[in-house]
């Protein structure tokens, strides 16, 4: 993840845009996820040029990040895939612990760690975001966090379908 993020922030390693087909790496990715029988998805067909490998880093984040903090009996995280006519927008949203509102502004930074995610069992050391925070941007998207506290979370991620 630093090294990623190292090559993000310097433009050492320049983005291998090619036109993809969200909804079937969406479920390429789903299917590939050991925890896949907790994912539901809600996709259109959707494409935009964009760099495979690091959306596909992006969606195993933000699904990793959303099935470690629910609860294995809650009701499975969902990703959905929407377009708008200049926007491509997924969200992945989960029935976990939720974060405080308070804590919410700074989820994007490196190293930043929630104090419900601080205990040494959870692991992790809060750079899956940041690298998430800047594959969007990279890409010229963003990504938004909301919360609540035992309600859950939802990240939406905003991708341009033209990158003229």
């Amino acid at each position: 993840a630093i090294l990623e993020s190292e090559k993000l922030t310097s433009g050492h390693a320049p983005l291998a845009r090619r036109r993809l087909d969200l909804s079937r790496l969406i479920l390429e990715v789903i299917d590939a996820h050991p925890q896949r029988e907790r994912i539901d998805s809600e996709l259109v067909p959707l494409q935009l040029d964009a760099d495979e490998l690091r959306i596909r880093l992006l969606l195993r984040n933000l699904l990793d990040n959303a099935l470690h903090y629910s609860a294995a009996s809650a009701l499975p995280v969902k990703i959905s895939l929407q377009a708008t006519p200049k926007r491509a927008i997924f969200e992945v949203a989960d029935r976990g612990v939720g974060i405080a509102a308070e804590e919410l502004s700074r989820l994007g930074e490196a190293f930043y760690r929630p104090d419900s995610a601080r205990q040494r069992n959870t692991g992790g050391y809060g750079l899956g975001l940041y690298l998430c925070r800047l594959i969007c941007e990279a890409h010229g998207g963003d990504m938004r966090i909301e919360s609540e506290i035992g309600l859950g979370t939802r990240v939406i991620v905003s991708l341009p379908l033209d990158n003229s």
